[in-house]
Order: structure tokens, then C-alpha cells, then sequence
């Protein structure tokens, strides 16, 4: 991990970290050594023999770090807890209920799935970033042709097992990086800085890469087979992934900082200040629920703990209705139940 607790409980990035401070681990509360190798960046590590309540295989790779660092310290490596199991995201933006996550290394179907209905329960999106430059470069990602609808299909070979149970939904996304951003490029880097044997850099094509803006195709659709055939939108560069996501936070703060939590002289809630559904639910102890959106004045009913139903539908369903009694329409999905705009008027 590249982030603890010091001797006071502040977080500190590894960067700041001193050889001879005392650090611990935010998700069991264990002493902490530093580690400084050849091999992996420098990161925090439990001692031998340490068992964590956060038992995810944390990379420390240098892709892994650079990802991380494009985000705000305050948004690194944050521990969540459900269920009294600690876990930590490697980004974690709260205003818009998302979790990103890095994976450079090879990663089972238990976990990925695992990972997924953890962030899930508790509200959050998931976007992945797969790290897949060398299988892209080696042609086992190859483009096949672009479809109607204006979107890349491509084939994958030799793809692991990682993605046995995954299906195209709106609670988790991936992207997949075909292209190293220059500054990323460990070895690239290491070659430009003579930080590596030149005879390691034959071969390299420095002058080919050192200005790459990096890449990265969403996925957005998978065949029967899986990712043996999978269809993508168009290519997006590293800083336009990054850029993304800072628009998104900044228009939901926006949107956050107009809302009027003062109740209408016509309903009586509940609840005074808006909420999350999910966040409302946990709180009040609701077997069903009618809630009102602040913003659309639309009313839904909800029949399912809407965290049972991420993890079994992986999205949040109920009755609209404009009247907060009339609900004789079908079930429909509830985009923003993430959201702070909900009030509870009534529960039973």
C-alpha cells in the first residue's frame, strides 16, 4: 500500500514517509515496515506473519502508482466498511459515488467479482482500469472492425479467467489500457534517466514512445463467449480518463451545493435533509419505503433493501409514481438512489 496511519491516526503517502517513523496499517491497525526495492515502488507493508482484514492482493508496481497519484491524496487508498469487512479502494470519489481500481496483475474471478458486490453494497460504481499494454502489443487484443453503431470490435486471445462471471451493467465498467502514457512508462523512464543498463534499452523504441499520450478503450459489450469478441468505444487518452472524472465531480458539487433541503408545506417526510436512498434505508430500518427526489419531485416506492438488491441485480429498482400514493406502475430502474437528493415520507 502506498498510504498509513501515522503515530497520530493523519494519513501519510509513502512519499512523506521516513525510515525511522511508526506507521500502521488504516484497515487492522498493524505496525507497518517500509519497503524500498528494485523490483516494486516503494510502498508500506505488513509484517511477516500479519493477518489483515483487507486480505485483496494490493499491487505496488509502478503503473499502479503513477494511476494513483493522478487522483487527490484525499481520494487514495480509502477504507470502507461493510459487514465488519475492511477493504480499501484504490480511488475512491465520494461526490459522485465511484470507485476506481488499477489492476496491473493477473486477478481471479472470486476476487474481481468479490471486489464488485463489496463496493456495490455500499453505493458505489465500479470503473477498472485494466492494464492489457503488452497483450495488446503482442496481438492477443486485436481490432477487428468498427460495427453500425460506430463502435471497435475486437478479439482476445489468451485473456485469463478474470472475466468468466462479468456482464455489461452500469454498476461496473471497464476500461482497458492499450498505451502507456510516456510518464508511466517504467522502463521508458528508467532508459530516458539512465537508470537502467543501456543494453536493457535496445529495442525499447525510446524515440517511438516518448511522447505517448497513453490510451484506453471503455467496454461495451461482450459476446456469449465472453471477451473472446468484445465491442469498444472510441479511444480515450489518459488525461482525458482523469479529466472525466473531475468534470463529474465538480457538476455533482455544483448540483449538491443548489439543493434546497427545506421541506414542502405539502408532504410531511420522514426525513428533513436529503440522503441517499441507501443511506436512509440503513438508518431508519425500513421494510418499505416511499421517497421523494427533491429535484424531480417524482415519488418511488421500494419494496427490496436496495443494497440486496445491488448485489443480487446489481442496480436499485422501484414503482414511480408523481403522487406519493398512487404507485400502479411497473418496476423501473433508479438511476441516481446514490444521490444526496431523497427524503423518506413514508416507512413501514
Amino acid at each position: 500500500m502506498f498510504t498509513a496511519l501515522d503515530k497520530n491516526g493523519s494519513r501519510i503517502s509513502i512519499d512523506e514517509a521516513s525510515r525511522d517513523g511508526d506507521y500502521f496499517c488504516e484497515a487492522c491497525g498493524e505496525k507497518l515496515v517500509l519497503k524500498n526495492g528494485k523490483i516494486r515502488a516503494p510502498h508500506f507493508s505488513h509484517k511477516k506473519g500479519t493477518l489483515c482484514t483487507d486480505d485483496w492482493d494490493n499491487e505496488m508496481s509502478f503503473w499502479h502508482l503513477c494511476w494513483q497519484k493522478k487522483f487527490s491524496f484525499e481520494q487514495r487508498e480509502i477504507v470502507k466498511n461493510y459487514r465488519n469487512k475492511k477493504h480499501r479502494a484504490d480511488v475512491l470519489i465520494d461526490d459522485i459515488k465511484t470507485v476506481i481500481e488499477f489492476q496491473h496483475s493477473p486477478l481471479s474471478s472470486e476476487e474481481f467479482t468479490e471486489r464488485n458486490n463489496f463496493f456495490n453494497a455500499l453505493g458505489y460504481k465500479v470503473v477498472w482500469v485494466f492494464d492489457v499494454v503488452e497483450k495488446y502489443e503482442n496481438g492477443y487484443i486485436e481490432f477487428l472492425y468498427k460495427n453500425d453503431y460506430g463502435h471497435n470490435i475486437y478479439s482476445w486471445s489468451r485473456r485469463g479467467k478474470t472475466f468468466d462471471h462479468y456482464y455489461i451493467n452500469n454498476q461496473v465498467e471497464i476500461f482497458l489500457q492499450i498505451e502507456n502514457k510516456a510518464e508511466d512508462n517504467e522502463k521508458l523512464q528508467r532508459c530516458l534517466h539512465g537508470n537502467i543498463q543501456p543494453s536493457l534499452c535496445v529495442g525499447a523504441h525510446i524515440s517511438e514512445h516518448k511522447n505517448d499520450k497513453g490510451r484506453l478503450i471503455k467496454v461495451t459489450w461482450i459476446s456469449n463467449k465472453g471477451f473472446y469478441r468484445f465491442a469498444a468505444e472510441k479511444e480515450c487518452s489518459v488525461d482525458e480518463f482523469e479529466k472525466n472524472f473531475q468534470q463529474m465531480e465538480n457538476k455533482e458539487k455544483k448540483v449538491i451545493q443548489n439543493i434546497n433541503p427545506v421541506k414542502t408545506t405539502s408532504d410531511y417526510c420522514v426525513t428533513e435533509n436529503p440522503d441517499s436512498i441507501i443511506n436512509i434505508w440503513k438508518k431508519h430500518k425500513i421494510t418499505v419505503g416511499v421517497f421523494k427526489n427533491i429535484q424531480s419531485h417524482f415519488y418511488v416506492k421500494i419494496n427490496i433493501d436496495p443494497e440486496l438488491q445491488l448485489r443480487e441485480y446489481k442496480k436499485v429498482r422501484g414503482v414511480f409514481s408523481t403522487s406519493k400514493k398512487n404507485f400502479n406502475n411497473s418496476l423501473k430502474e433508479i438511476y441516481d438512489y446514490y444521490k444526496p437528493v431523497w427524503v423518506l415520507v413514508y416507512l413501514f
